[in-house]
């Protein structure tokens, strides 16, 4: 393994770190439903849907968007996302802010995952051979 293929894989390894982070809303929301009790329980559920359903959206989208720019600086706005939605769970969480920011992570969080899966593949690909 080369030293640039290294480089990619503990890369993938790091966002994985991160990726892994954006399944804690879906075990805390039942937490996050008794700490908000003036928010309804179909709100509290966005926070397993909005992930998903902007994950959807812009996994379609960044097919179209990465054929003229750099996927490694795309894939870098994705895991800056993954790390805003983890530190904005948790500064929200430790200071009881307004619900709406989680919604708002969820969000980032789906941005991230939508935008992983396909530039992580197209990025492997050009660094690893087929075999």
């Amino acid at each position: 393994m080369t030293t640039r293929q290294k480089q990619v894989m503990m890369s993938v390894y790091a966002f994985v770190l991160f990726f892994l982070m954006t399944f804690i809303a879906q075990v805390t929301r039942a937490y996050v439903g008794l700490a908000y009790p003036d928010v309804a329980p179909t709100t509290v559920s966005l926070l397993v849907t909005i992930p998903n359903l902007t994950a959807l959206i812009f996994a379609f989208v960044i097919g179209p968007v990465s054929v003229g720019r750099n996927k490694v600086t795309l894939l870098s706005t994705s895991i800056i996302a993954m790390i805003l939605h983890c530190v904005v769970y948790y500064l929200n969480g430790r200071v009881h802010g307004p619900f709406n920011l989680y919604l708002v992570a969820g969000a980032m969080g789906g941005y991230g995952i939508g935008t992983y899966i396909p530039l992580i593949n197209g990025i492997l690909s050009d660094h690893f051979p087929a075999d």
